[in-house]
This record gives C-alpha cells, sequence and structure tokens, in this order.
C-alpha cells in the first residue's frame, strides 16, 4: 500500500546522513522524555510505599488513577494538533502557530476546569460513595490537590507539544531532567513531614514548575501566544472558572445534604455554559459548537 500511494519507494535506497542525523537527534531527546516521564509519574509511589506503608500508596493511587483519566482530552487534543503544529511552524505561519496554541489552551480549560473544580469541592462526597468514610477523610486532601494539579498539568500539555512539533524536543526533555532531582527533593521532604499529602504537595509543585517552564520557551519562540490569549479570552475563561469554583464550594457549605448540593451545582454550571457562550468564545466556535450538535442530530436521526 505504502508503495503504491509513494512510487518514490520504488527507486534506489541510498543514506542520507544529514537527514539520519536529524533524526536521531530528534528521536533521542523523545526518548529521554519517554524513559524519564514514567519515572517522575511513578516516583512518589515508590517514596511512600518506603517511607509510609503500602496501604498509604493505595490510598495516595486511588484518587491521583481517577483525576488522571482527565488526560485524555489534552492528549487526544494534542495528538491531532501535533501535525498541524508541525506543518505551521515550517511553512513559516508563526501568527498561526500563536493562535492554534491560544485555542488548544481555551479549548482545554473549560472542560478540564470544571471537572477539576467539581473534584475540589465535592473531594469528601466523591471518596466516601466510592471507597468508604474511613479512607475518604484521609484521601479527600489528596484528591484535591490532585484536582488543581491535573488541571495545571493538561495544560502543561500545549507548550509540550508545541515544543516538540516545531523541532525543539530537548527543552522538554531538558525540563524533565531539571525537575527530577527537584522533584526527589521536594518529595522526600514533604513526604516526610505530611504523609501522603506531602506527597500531593510535591506532584502539584512539580507540575506547576513544568507549566512555567514550559510555557516561557514557548513563548519565547512564540511571543505572540500571550497577546492571542488576551485576544481569545482564555484569561476570561480562566476568571469564569474560578467564579464557578467559588460559588459552588459556598453553595456546598451553605446547603445541607449532597443531592441538594448536586442539583445547585447543576444550575451553576448550566449558568457558566452560558456565560462561556455570551462571553467568551467567538463566532467561529460558536459555528463549530452549532456544527457538531447538528451531525450529532442527524446521526442520531439515522440510527
Amino acid at each position: 500500500l505504502c508503495i503504491k500511494q509513494l512510487p518514490l519507494l520504488r527507486g534506489k535506497f541510498r543514506w542520507n546522513w544529514d537527514v539520519l542525523r536529524k533524526l536521531l537527534a530528534y528521536g533521542g531527546w523523545i526518548t529521554i522524555t519517554g524513559v524519564i516521564s514514567p519515572v517522575l509519574v511513578y516516583l512518589d509511589r515508590f517514596l511512600i510505599g518506603t517511607m509510609i506503608s503500602m496501604t498509604a500508596v493505595t490510598l495516595y493511587a486511588a484518587p491521583y488513577e481517577a483525576v488522571n483519566r482527565l488526560r485524555i482530552l489534552p492528549i487526544a487534543l494534542m495528538r491531532t494538533f501535533f501535525p498541524e503544529f508541525s506543518a505551521l511552524s515550517s511553512r513559516g505561519n508563526n501568527a498561526e502557530v500563536e493562535t492554534l496554541a491560544a485555542r488548544s489552551f481555551k479549548y482545554i480549560l473549560f472542560p478540564v476546569g470544571v471537572v477539576a473544580m467539581i473534584l475540589l469541592v465535592f473531594a469528601p462526597d466523591i471518596l466516601e460513595l466510592w471507597i468508604g468514610r474511613r479512607f475518604a477523610v484521609e484521601a479527600s486532601t489528596v484528591l484535591r490537590f490532585f484536582s488543581v494539579g491535573i488541571l495545571v498539568n493538561s495544560m502543561a500539555y500545549v507548550p509540550f507539544n508545541l515544543l516538540q512539533s516545531v523541532g525543539r524536543p530537548d527543552l522538554p526533555a531538558k525540563f524533565h531532567l531539571l525537575e527530577f532531582p527537584i522533584y526527589l527533593v521536594l518529595l522526600w521532604f514533604f513526604t516526610g513531614e505530611f504523609q501522603i499529602v506531602g506527597a500531593a504537595i510535591a506532584w502539584l509543585l512539580r507540575v506547576i514548575l513544568d507549566l512555567l517552564l514550559q510555557f516561557s520557551w514557548a513563548v519565547k519562540l512564540y511571543p505572540g501566544i500571550v497577546k492571542d490569549l488576551s485576544r481569545r479570552r482564555v484569561w476570561h475563561e480562566g476568571g469564569l472558572l474560578l467564579v464557578f469554583g467559588a460559588l459552588l464550594y459556598l453553595l456546598r457549605i451553605i446547603v445541607n445534604g449532597l443531592f441538594p448540593a448536586v442539583a445547585g451545582g447543576v444550575v451553576l454550571l448550566g449558568c457558566l455554559s452560558v456565560a462561556m457562550w455570551k462571553l467568551i468564545l467567538d463566532y467561529t466556535e460558536k459555528k463549530m459548537v452549532i456544527s457538531i450538535f447538528r451531525i450529532k442530530r442527524t446521526v442520531d436521526t439515522r440510527a
């Protein structure tokens, strides 16, 4: 099939050392990232098991694995945008790269941010329903730190993929190498002082550092990203999410009972969605949302 689609493959095989060197350099940095990333992810569990107990690992890992599923959205989105970033940068369309990066932040922030705020407020209730009251008391604070951290980590996927797609995979790899000893020290100290909550704090500090490093270099290469974030109203979007989280927290404190609080939360989510539609989405994005619902309605009718 490849030969049919690309007849040039029938030609005589030859080495291109310049291309090979570029591939090995690029692949080498990608390999470093691929090796050290799992170490950064699972290092905290090894230290918890060593310094505290295996039971503590369970209390720590259960909320982490639940929250970690939120990465599905940024991973799927950035796998789609990766070749687009690469194509635009190779043609020198820096303005379009900056616009696409700003839109990426915008599209990730709302869905992941809403779920993160809900987990942050309802962490004790969710864990009590899931693993029981006894474990919920110990793990709810951990879940709250993870809720904030997963939002930060999801946003970091944008500059991470941008840097790799434009031919700078060395930067994320170097950042991870820099983060490793810092994270190890933070993890050792905070775990010793605050048990599994300290490990969650160390993880949150590490992902914040990672976002700052990746974003600062992405902006250094494409300074128009900051202006595009303002033009696309991403900062306003973040402000709306903070207001939503604060109102949701006040609602949970004031209202007695989980189900009335959930009902009030649904109303607040509806208000947030209306505000997003009126204040944040531009004309093109509104058309895109409408077209998605039209396609879904057409599929449902045919089914």
